[in-house]
Order: structure tokens, then sequence, then C-alpha cells
């Protein structure tokens, strides 16, 4: 423990290994080094059964669940209610029941639960505090997620139920945005009061260049997911802004196709556990004036925090969280707007504009940190932290 004194012992919760940092895109491991330099014990508890559990009641719930489709054999039919397990009610409640029993198999009583997602619901006497991007409601409404997809009807009702038991039972419910915190309000009717806006960090400590040369663009994408965050539509949008500026450039970094593009440079996948893609990442932020990722669904991108604290603008999509991120740091345009992504590319090849835009990022970043998120949400459990500058709810 890095802190100064033992301040109590935190469950933190999550789908992802909250010890890995690429894990559910950092969010889990983010939360468990800052709280643990703040001074407390952190157990973290990774929700998921262990696999001789998970084996053993799979062919139980599958037989139960088994409906074979016209003209479908046995043995297809069988595969099929064995993959539909793992998102089934009946898992989700032993689950649940299982995560639940190891909260309280502690040597002592947690001072708070931090619950990262919605998809268990949770027993313990501890204060709890749910954190999370998205609703189910709004994930289901504004994309088709593959693991969405996949879920049967009665596998997502259940999926909503406890949901909105996990937030019924909460103390506080905590959002990286306003956009969920709304959701929250609206489609689960959950009182305001008990709602909060904590933000979101980053996992790239930046921070601008000592002279930055805004007199030539240069556009910067990070994303995992090609299509959602809008790579095609970038790439297009940028052949018709090189026609008028040759010398603009795009850095294009993640799982993207082949590019032979001109004033385009594919990087690839960059990862958060390898040292040197973490340096090659920080010189691309460095030389870049313009943060660009016009995705089709963008719930709350870690990529925005990161191009507030290298002082860049951004160029983000209205769908989603991004208005409580980027706010007056860059420009919004609607999901699949390519004339509107053109025009905001062309607007911040402008350096007065772009270097001014950069400027508000700036003073934006020191919210958008791991520990001033951990501290709100801390705060929010009822846990006493040392004052912070950034503690306040947003």
């Amino acid at each position: 423990m890095s802190g100064e004194q033992d301040r109590g012992e935190l469950v933190l919760v999550s789908r992802g290994n909250p010890l890995d940092p690429t894990a559910h895109s950092g969010i889990p491991s983010g939360i468990y080094r800052e709280a643990m330099a703040i001074g407390f014990a952190v157990r973290p508890l990774q929700a998921r059964l262990p696999e001789r559990v998970q084996a053993l009641v799979t062919n139980p719930i599958a037989l139960a669940q088994l409906r074979p489709a016209r003209g479908e054999s046995l043995r297809s039919a069988l595969h099929r209610a064995r993959a539909a397990t793992a998102d089934s009610a009946e898992m989700a409640l032993l689950r649940s029941l299982w995560i639940s029993r190891r909260i309280r198999s502690g040597t002592r009583e947690p001072c708070a639960v931090i619950q990262h997602g919605t998809e268990d619901r949770l027993w313990t006497h501890a204060p709890l505090v749910t954190y999370e991007d998205s609703t189910l409601a709004q994930a289901l409404r504004s994309y088709a997620y593959p693991e969405l997809v996949r879920l049967t009807p009665r596998a997502r009702a259940a999926w909503q139920r406890r949901a909105l038991a996990a937030y019924r039972r909460a103390r506080r419910c905590c959002t990286t945005t306003h956009w969920v915190a709304e959701s929250i309000v609206s489609d689960y009717g959950i009182e305001r009061s008990r709602v909060h806006v904590v933000g979101i960090g980053r996992n790239h400590e930046l921070a601008p260049p000592r002279h930055r040369d805004w007199s030539s663009p240069r556009f910067l994408f990070v994303g995992a997911d090609w299509a959602r965050k809008g790579g095609p539509l970038l790439l297009a949008a940028f052949d018709r802004l090189h026609a008028e500026h040759p010398a603009a450039r795009l850095d294009v970094v993640g799982d993207h196709p082949p590019i032979d593009q001109p004033g385009v440079v594919g990087h690839g996948p960059l990862g958060l556990d390898q040292p040197n893609d973490r340096a090659e990442l920080k010189l691309l932020f460095e030389a870049a004036t313009c943060f660009v990722l016009p995705s089709l669904h963008e719930p709350s991108a870690i990529a925005h925090t990161e191009a507030l604290a290298a002082g860049l603008p951004s160029i983000g999509t209205s769908s989603g969280g991004n208005a409580t991120i980027i706010a007056d740091s860059g420009i919004l345009i609607a999901p699949g707007d390519a004339e509107a992504l053109v025009a905001a590319m062309r607007e911040l090849c402008q350096q007065g504009r772009a270097a001014s835009l950069g400027g508000r990022a700036l003073e934006r970043a020191p919210l958008f940190t791991w520990r001033a998120v951990t501290e709100r949400l801390l705060r929010a459990a009822g846990v006493s932290v040392p004052d912070g500058a950034h503690a306040q709810f947003l």
C-alpha cells in the first residue's frame, strides 16, 4: 500500500480484471491504482464464476433452455444453448451470489464497494456505488453491439431487472457523463439526487509539447473498433480535406485495415501494456494539432480525455456522452455526417482556432484523471478521502 495510512478496505468489482491495465479500457485498473495510492486496502474481485463451477452448471442450464429450431439437429441446438448460457439469467444469478459471497469473505467489513457495471446484483451491507459509461437501455437503443445482439429477449429483460436492482440498492449511482446520468433517472426512475457524474480518467499521462506547430494541420485518430469509431468515414473525409490542404496529415492508431492514402499513416494497435507503444502514442499526441474520433456511437472515449491533457482540440460525435468531456474544447458533429466532419476538420486547420480550443482543452484536463474520479467515487460512497483539487462532482 502506497498511502500514508490504512483508510480501510475497499472492494472493487468489475467484469474485467482490475489488475489488468488492458481490461475494460483500463477503467478498473485506474480506479484500483489510485485507491491504493490514496491509502485504501483494495480487494479486487473479477465478476466471474470459477471455471470449474461454470463448467459444472453449463449443461443443466443449457438443457433447461433447449429449444431446437425447425429442421435443426439436436447437436446444433445443444451447442447453441450452451453458448447462450453465459448470458442467461440463471448464470447471472449464480455469478451474483458468488461475488456477493466473496465480498463477505474478507477479514473485515469493507468501508465501501465500487461496482463497475450493473450486469450483476450484489448483496452487501457495505456502502455500494455503481459506476458505468452507459446503461443497458441506452446501449440497446444506440448501437448494435454484438454482445447485446446475441442476447435473447428473456436475457435482456433479466439484465434490465438486475440493473434496476443495482441502482436501487446503491447509495449513489455514478456515471462517466451526464448522458448516462439522465438515462438512470429517466429510464430507470432513480431519484436525480442519487445520481452523480464523476467523469472518466485517462490511461496516458500526457502534456503538450513546449512548442506545437499549429500551422501544419496534423490529425490523430485512436480507436480499437474501426467501424464503430468511424474510421471509414474519417478516411473519406480526410481525402477531401487533403485536396484542399495538401500539407495536412492524418495518423491512425488502432485495429485498422491496410491504408494506402495520401497524407495518411497507419500505426496499427498500440498496447497500453507495451512501453514502446506507449512512448510512440505519446509522440503522436505531441505532434498532432487535432484529435478526431467520428464514432457512430461513443459512450465516453478515454482518448478524448487524453487529447485534453495533450492540449488538443477534439472532433467527436453527439451520439453518447462526448459533450461532458469535450465541452467547449472541440466540435461535436452528428454521427455519420460526412459534410459536418469535413467542415470541422477544415475549421481546425486554422491555426488560431485550433490553438484557442487547445488552450480550453488544457483547462479541462485536470477534471479527467483517475485520481479525481476515484476521489469522487469514494465521496459518493460516503467515505472520507483527503481533499483533492478536483474531488468535487462535475
